[in-house]
């Protein structure tokens, strides 16, 4: 099996440096990359000056033997790129016929005037094979010399990308390493620095390319990537050690997963929430197809809201507060009788900053669950901000349904 070939980037754009536009292209290009055996070892980004760009590509391939050059070849003065890669590569532009007339014929259709920028766009570096543009005007280039392969692409995303494909399929076979793949693996529930230590027999082997990625607080996506044997292998130690909290291998977000749970159970859902402010019900309602299940979202968040839309006791809420396991329980009860869900899911807590007591601190939530007929409340005790807290509660709540409907029980503060 080959080896990994490495490859860098160089992203060209004074807007790239100047807080104007995010570069989204080295990541496209990393995860096309993937599937070759070929590994981004790093990525550059400079101005749009023609010494500057020059440099960063003569510094590039004298460390890679694959480079991809984005951005600045457009019609414009600005757009100085071609005529960097003729400094560094030392070898004249020429004008691609093929490419000239494919310009001309696109300027004609949307009635735009032929300018001398425009026949610019059609130039390339002696020798390079030139590469369409399906979706603009400005043609890239793939030049190999001395078994380096310099490919000059655009850098609007949706012109890179049907270009980047075609690039791809002309890379020499020396180019390409050994048969790879990548699955992502999410987890919510453990911090990073847990998962770090839990996953340390993958790390200690080697074997698989493993990163580590925080989507939220207690939520981690896990990236293996390598031969298919090695990959595979190391799932099943991954999933081993990290249990119950794994609840993708495919990329899904939680949401997802709860929802397809749902559909596959033919079970509706409900949501009542006060802390939260109806983010469950956003996150839950942001699946495509989440109308099958999702039946009802209250946001109860005074005490008048509580009593009235769920018939929380007013003597629950002077004896024991808004935010206790009692109130969480009438809620979801509550939810339970004038939604009739078959999975009900209700919060109070104090997402802050202010309204804490030493006995109710920021961050203390209870949620109430009834899932068929199991009724039942769980506490937790988040840390950090406002917005923090309420994706915390959001997302527990979600993954509490998901385990329920895996079949998963466990210690919970009341139930009946």
């Amino acid at each position: 099996m080959g080896e990994i070939v490495h490859a860098a980037v160089l992203a060209v754009g004074d807007e790239l440096l100047n807080g104007g536009v995010s570069d989204t292209n080295t990541a496209r290009i990393a995860l096309a990359l993937e599937p070759l055996g070929v590994e981004l070892l790093f990525s550059l980004t400079v101005r749009d000056r023609v010494e500057e760009i020059s440099q960063g590509i003569s510094h590039a391939l004298s460390k890679v033997p694959l480079l991809f050059v984005c951005g600045g070849i457009g019609p414009t003065s600005d757009d100085v790129t071609r005529e960097a890669v003729a400094q560094a590569l030392n070898l004249p532009l020429e004008l691609s016929q093929e490419a000239w007339e494919s310009i001309e014929k696109r300027l004609k259709e949307r009635s735009i005037p032929v300018r001398d920028g425009h026949k610019k766009q059609a130039m390339i570096p002696r020798g390079a094979i030139p590469l369409p543009n399906s979706a603009g005007s400005a043609w890239g280039a793939l030049v190999e010399m001395e078994g380096r392969v310099l490919v000059l692409l655009p850098g609007v995303p949706k012109e890179l990308s049907p270009m980047l494909e075609r690039a791809l399929e002309l890379l020499p076979p020396h180019l390409r390493g050994g048969e790879r793949i990548m699955v992502c693996l999410r987890s919510f529930g453990l911090p990073e620095s847990e998962i770090d230590q839990k996953l340390q027999p993958i790390w200690e082997r080697g074997r698989v390319a493993l990163g580590l990625r925080v989507i939220s607080p207690r939520h981690t996506e896990v990236r293996l990537s390598g031969s298919p044997k090695a990959v595979e292998e190391a799932l099943g130690v991954a999933i081993s050690l990290l249990g119950e909290a794994v609840y993708s291998t495919k990329g899904e977000s939680l949401e997802e997963v709860l929802g397809r749970l749902l559909v596959e159970q033919e079970k509706t859902i409900a949501t009542a929430e006060s802390c939260t402010g109806g983010m469950i019900s956003h996150t839950v309602t942001n699946v495509p197809g989440s109308s099958r299940y999702m039946i009802q979202a209250l946001v109860t968040y005074s005490n008048e809201a509580k009593e009235q839309l769920l018939g929380v006791s007013r003597q629950t809420l002077v004896d024991h507060g808004a935010v206790s396991p009692q109130t969480a329980e009438e809620m979801v009860r509550g939810l339970r009788r004038v939604s009739g869900a078959d999975c009900c899911a209700a919060v109070t807590g104090i997402a802050g900053p202010g309204g804490g007591t030493p006995e109710k601190p920021v961050g203390l939530v209870y949620a109430g669950f009834f899932v068929d007929e199991r009724c039942w409340v769980r506490e937790y005790r988040f840390s950090g901000t406002r917005m923090e807290i309420k994706t915390l509660t959001t997302m527990s709540v979600l993954n509490e349904l998901r385990l329920e409907l895996k079949g998963r029980g466990g210690e919970v503060l009341s139930k009946g």
